[in-house]
């Protein structure tokens, strides 16, 4: 089937291109596209036969195409009916959104954000690691947290991303990146793997991809509550400061126990990939255009 495609992200409304690797839905994008060429589809910027948006924001003017695909991944609240009325099919990376998506008639189904990180065993060289930028609104609560307890702290954590300077102690500051092909060795060689979630993905079920990527590459991710988070996955939840500095303290004192909770939870995950994910992509395209 020789099906031209193109794909929208949040990142591409960022004007300031040597920016856009920043945001994490640029490599979505990136290992999505590569793994459609792989695929036998072909990636085009003008007249689609498929249109993928990966939902962070809405975008106009929508490019014309014979399907169009959403992707919701993240932002819940910034969807709408007319929204969801331009598009032809729908994949949701929350099986509860989905399911609220189906039962109001919509064409959705539930497919998990992929991650491209592979087990990879390395030393350990970092104790509690953080990747994420820093928040206009406000610092990010899993940061907010361990500055509260930082004394509780039995290590000191690392913290990449942008927007961080002059806000986190300089010794905590690592960079305001970590390159991509960089970013599977840092998990890999890390103990613990720090997320949080937008306020809207928590309440709705979208689990933040850098869970996934954490896991795959090695390391135990330790996360706020996500609706739904056990029909997924087992993994340690922290609600307050004092949670977050209680994980932290006996994971790293329980190697084991440590990695016996990462092992569990790869088990689960381990389906997620790009590749699969395609698969599904491929097939749904074919059933609608032959």
């Amino acid at each position: 089937m020789s099906v031209t495609f193109s794909i929208l992200a949040y990142s591409d409304l960022d004007r300031r291109i040597e920016r856009q690797p920043l945001w994490g839905d640029f490599w979505f994008k990136f290992h999505l596209a590569d793994t459609l060429n792989g695929a036998g589809l072909v990636q085009t910027n003008s007249s689609p036969d498929v249109l993928i948006h990966l939902f962070g924001a809405p975008m106009d003017p929508l490019p014309r195409a014979l399907l169009r695909i959403l992707w919701i991944h993240s932002h819940p609240d910034w969807l709408s009916p007319a929204l969801l009325s331009r598009y032809d099919l729908i994949f949701c990376a929350s099986r509860p959104f989905t399911r609220r998506l189906v039962c109001s008639q919509w064409p959705a189904e539930y497919l998990m954000i992929p991650t491209h990180m592979k087990p990879s065993i390395r030393p350990e060289a970092h104790a509690v690691v953080f990747v994420g930028n820093n928040r206009r609104n406000g610092l990010r609560k899993v940061v907010r947290y361990l500055l509260e307890q930082q004394d509780l702290l039995p290590a000191a954590p690392e913290v990449w991303g942008d927007g961080w300077e002059g806000t986190i102690p300089a010794s905590w500051y690592r960079g305001q990146r970590v390159a991509n092909e960089e970013l599977n060795h840092l998990y890999a060689s890390s103990a613990i793997v720090l997320n949080d979630h937008h306020d809207d993905m928590a309440r709705e079920g979208f689990l933040n991809p850098r869970i996934l990527d954490s896991i795959a590459a090695g390391a135990l991710a330790v996360t706020d509550p996500v609706l739904a988070l056990n029909e997924l996955v087992d993994l340690p939840v922290y609600r307050n400061s004092l949670e977050l500095a209680e994980h932290i303290r006996h994971l790293l004192e329980h190697t084991n126990e440590r990695q016996n909770l990462r092992d569990a939870a790869w088990k689960r995950l381990s389906s997620f990939t790009y590749q699969n994910a395609v698969e599904t992509i491929v097939d749904r395209i074919q059933a609608r255009l032959g």
